[in-house]
């Protein structure tokens, strides 16, 4: 009776509680249970607090006995809907998880289609044919360059389209004996092999296949980037043709050196020759036989000494004036001069 009205607490007795364990009691008795046989119980009764005085006197719940009541506290939302409270505060946090993963994740995705779409803008730049296929060959992606090269349509579909429609049988068998198994044992694998146009030209190329890998040990997709070697064939065969020039120059030019060098030790030698025979022409009795063997000999010496003098014209030794010709006696020459030496 006094509890509420200045006392901190005490044990409050239930004429209900305890009546309804006599009955218990009572009920197993007349079922034939001996009394004895049924263990002493405490009384149901429970400690109750006043939260007003506790509050008052600065006791804490915690030093409370266990399984305490406490009356008259004031009324709290929080106290009275905890439960509630806890699950909203919960289904919150998980919400907030949920959308702070979802921007994450959206963020990641879009700088992931960011980054795809450089790489899509970066292939479908370049000049060089580049390609995914399946490890059964079936083509996946073909960019612009490719296409071109081997003459398909811009938006012809890949469905169907597979490596051997686009390389001749001697690159198919390199690729399977050699191409396949080291790109897929290293990684990589680089070439020269070639591809098939759709009007059937065959193009030399160099290739390079890579082995594209997942978490696991098979080959997911297979790429390759293949660059056309037409100009790079025809500058190398021009260079080539180039150097033989050369080569040949530098072989006119040492033979002319030593033409000239004859030519001149030999012109030497004909002057002394010519000047001898002069002076025997003019000794010599006209028209003895003495005589015309001189003049031949001056004949046969002036002939030598033109040949010597296109010798120095060939070796660029000479000296050279502009003057009248008769073109047909200069043809002439030059083809007694050549006839010779070539056929």
């Amino acid at each position: 009776s006094f509890f509420g009205h200045g006392i901190v607490g005490c044990k409050l007795h239930s004429g209900r509680e305890e009546g309804r364990m006599v009955a218990e009691m009572a009920e197993r008795i007349i079922r034939g249970e001996r009394a004895s046989d049924i263990p002493l119980t405490s009384s149901p009764s429970r400690f109750r607090f006043d939260w007003r005085e506790l509050d008052r006197f600065g006791i804490g719940e915690d030093q409370l006995p266990a399984g305490s009541l406490v009356s008259k506290r004031p009324y709290s939302i929080y106290r009275e809907y905890k439960k509630m409270f806890w699950t909203i505060g919960a289904t919150f946090a998980i919400l907030v998880t949920l959308v702070v993963f979802l921007v994450f994740n959206t963020f990641k995705r879009r700088r992931a289609e960011a980054l795809q779409a450089r790489y899509a803008d970066l292939l479908a730049s370049t000049s060089d044919f580049v390609a995914t296929a399946t490890p059964d060959g079936e083509i996946t992606y073909l960019n612009p360059a490719g296409r071109r090269l081997i003459g398909w349509d811009e938006g012809e579909p890949l469905a169907g389209k597979r490596i051997r429609d686009v390389q001749p049988k001697w690159v198919l068998k390199l690729i399977r004996e050699e191409a396949g198994p080291e790109s897929t044992e290293k990684g990589v694998w680089t070439g020269e092999s070639a591809v098939i146009t759709r009007d059937g030209r065959e193009i030399p190329v160099s290739q390079v296949i890579l082995a594209h890998r997942s978490s696991g040990e098979e080959v997911d997709f297979f790429s390759t980037i293949i660059r056309d070697l037409r100009q790079r064939i025809e500058t190398e065969n021009t260079l080539r043709a180039i150097e033989e020039h050369l080569e040949h120059s530098r072989k006119m030019e040492a033979i002319g050196q030593l033409a000239g060098g004859v030519a001149h030790d030999f012109n030497n030698l004909l002057t002394g020759i010519m000047g001898n025979a002069d002076l025997l022409s003019v000794m010599l009795p006209a028209g003895s036989r003495e005589a015309r063997r001189a003049q031949e000999i001056l004949v046969a010496s002036e002939k030598a000494a033109a040949v010597t003098r296109q010798l120095l014209m060939f070796s660029r030794k000479g000296s050279f004036k502009t003057t009248v010709v008769d073109l047909r006696n200069t043809v002439d020459g030059v083809i007694g001069l050549l006839s010779r030496s070539i056929d």
